[in-house]
């Protein structure tokens, strides 16, 4: 009797210690931000939408981004899933099998590491941030220099206009044509979160940064 009572134990307790099956999305889930879920997922057909790249929209279906980032595959399976705050915007991409969509702004977000991966914006910045200071380097100005001449471009333009003139700068070193420059601007333009209304003044933005350069990091 015992050791019927020890087994049936045991199995109550595995079976305790099982996932609960997924939610559709985390938003479902309903958790704060910086709760976790373990879930099990059945296998994952295609046609749930998701949004973003190693970090997705609370709406995007959980599995279908379970799959696409490879913590399992179209079986199923057991996954962990953290929440997080929002990002401003999420890119595409094409992975095992499964197309993501790109977004705008949104949150909560979610993705399958502790911590989160960054945001898109946020590894932008940093990008954009290296390659300023790679650029000063280059024309020989010293380190101090550049990291002032950094700080003020970026307190003044702001990362998604330092961005912004950097992707028009590849554009225009890629040989494309002047008629087809409009556009390459306007989809760069959606991608770093601006409007078209900013390029009237972006001429402006950029002398009085020069300026502010100047003033701020002598030489």
């Amino acid at each position: 009797m015992r050791t019927l009572l020890l087994a049936l134990l045991l199995t109550g307790l595995a079976a305790a210690a099982q996932a609960a099956d997924c939610p559709y999305n985390a938003n479902a889930a309903g958790l704060a931000e910086g709760q976790s879920l373990r879930c099990l997922c059945g296998p994952v057909a295609p046609g749930s939408t998701i949004y973003g790249t190693d970090r997705y929209t609370g709406d995007s279906g959980l599995c279908t981004a379970a799959v696409h980032v490879g913590v399992i595959d179209a079986d199923g399976g057991e996954v962990a899933f953290l929440v997080g705050p929002g990002c401003k915007q999420f890119v595409a991409s094409e992975r095992n099998g499964i197309a993501s969509k790109a977004y705008g702004s949104y949150g909560p977000t979610f993705g399958f590491t502790d911590p989160l991966p960054p945001c898109p914006e946020e590894s932008a910045q940093a990008s954009t941030a290296e390659r300023l200071t790679k650029e000063c380097l280059a024309r020989g100005a010293s380190a101090d220099h550049c990291a002032c001449e950094n700080k003020v471009l970026l307190e003044h333009l702001g990362p998604d206009v330092a961005a912004l003139l950097h992707r028009i700068n590849d554009a225009l070193a890629a040989g494309n044509k002047i008629a087809k420059l409009g556009e390459e601007i306007e989809r760069l333009l959606t991608e770093v979160g601006l409007g078209l209304s900013i390029l009237p003044d972006l001429k402006q933005q950029v002398v009085e940064a020069q300026a502010k350069v100047a003033e701020a990091c002598p030489q």
